[in-house]
């Protein structure tokens, strides 16, 4: 594994690995005070500040991980897709993730 490849592959698990620690010290206790029925207390998580938090904290990460992705990637992706992959995070980090996937693997086909 290239030097590159290992600081994109360290920095992306980091900010997954980030994002999950911090979510979960907010949503850990959240879920303890609901009685651990996280299905049956969705209407009423976000009254608490634990869950938002914790959910806000997640989506922060995620989104700080596809940023540094289409950055790091834009070459392979191409300068295009990198922008569109970015300004697409103003709109849902779900959409800026699935058009990420979806070009990587357009480029992993094309190479085979």
């Amino acid at each position: 594994m290239a030097k590159t490849d290992r600081v994109r592959t360290v920095v992306t698990w980091s900010l997954a690995v980030a994002g999950w620690v911090v979510s979960y010290a907010f949503f850990y206790p959240w879920m303890q005070s609901s009685g651990g029925d996280f299905f049956g207390g969705w209407a009423l998580a976000f009254q608490g500040p634990g869950f938002s938090i914790g959910f806000s904290c997640d989506l922060g990460a995620v989104t700080a991980m596809v940023l540094f992705l289409a950055i790091w990637e834009r070459r392979k992706l191409g300068s295009g897709w990198a922008v569109a992959i970015a300004l697409s995070l103003m709109l849902s980090v779900s959409m800026a993730l699935a058009l990420y996937l979806v070009r990587s693997w357009q480029g992993a086909a094309s190479r085979s």
